[in-house]
């Protein structure tokens, strides 16, 4: 009543969307994907995604899209509807009458770590290759674009999907190889607790900030923290606070 049927109301009608670039891919031939967050009609915020001609479109530009949009529905290969209502996104675009940029530069160092996990994606399909690179991007990008159907759904057959939602497994790995940096420069314990907290959330950023990385991300923190007050941290209270923070 308050949100979902507010956003339901506009399908399959003409919409103007005001926010920010959320996720660009461009798809080739000229053509991207170009997905904005922000208010439909002035109203209930959202995430839609739109089919654009290409363009120079940075991450964060606050934009205006004009164009119809129409209800995310269940297909035979992929129930796209429950995995995005999940998410809170129910429409898709359909077509686009007009774009405006009005604002561009915004969230430079946001937009910096978004640049760069596109250049590794792009880095990692080039050097390895095939659905190999695609899955390897996809672990640790949180980017599942390049893989085929058919790959996808072989993982998530066998049980092994999870492993594309980046989390506290890809978050771990990551904060314990600079862990051993760190110790090698024999920075001092408090120095090593900040630039760990950094670092986490630059990696939450960096894949795609799913709620399976933020939860790991929030926990991460606090239990960085309390060593930053000499205090030990109990994984309970740490996983119920990261609840309360996340609901």
């Amino acid at each position: 009543y308050f949100h979902y049927d507010k956003i339901m109301q506009f399908s399959d009608k003409q919409v103007t969307v005001n926010g920010y670039i959320a996720d660009y891919n461009y798809l080739g031939s000229d053509n991207g994907m170009l997905t904005i967050k922000g208010k439909i009609n002035g109203g209930a915020t959202t995430e839609i995604a739109f089919w654009v001609p290409d363009d120079n479109y940075k991450y964060y530009d606050e934009v205006e899209i004009k164009g119809t949009v129409t209800a995310i529905e269940n297909s035979i290969d992929y129930h796209s509807k429950n995995y995005y209502k999940s998410k809170g996104i129910y429409l898709r675009g359909k077509s686009v009458d007009e774009i405006t940029i009005f604002n561009k530069n915004n969230h430079s160092i946001l937009r910096a770590i978004k640049e760069y996990r596109d250049y590794m994606f792009k880095m990692i399909n080039n050097v390895v290759g095939g659905q190999e690179g695609a899955t390897l991007s996809a672990m640790l990008c949180g980017d599942k674009s390049e893989m085929d159907t058919a790959t996808k759904n072989t993982f998530y057959k066998i049980g092994l999907g999870h492993i594309f939602a980046v989390s506290g497994t890809h978050l771990m790995v990551i904060v314990m190889l600079f862990l051993i940096i760190f110790k090698g420069l024999s920075l001092g314990r408090r120095l090593r607790v900040v630039l760990t907290v950094i670092i986490i959330w630059i990696f939450v950023i960096f894949s795609g900030c799913s709620p399976s990385v933020i939860r790991s991300g929030i926990m991460m923190t606090i239990m960085s923290v309390s060593q930053f007050f000499n205090r030990e941290s109990d994984c309970l209270n740490t996983m119920g606070l990261c609840c309360i923070i996340l609901t």
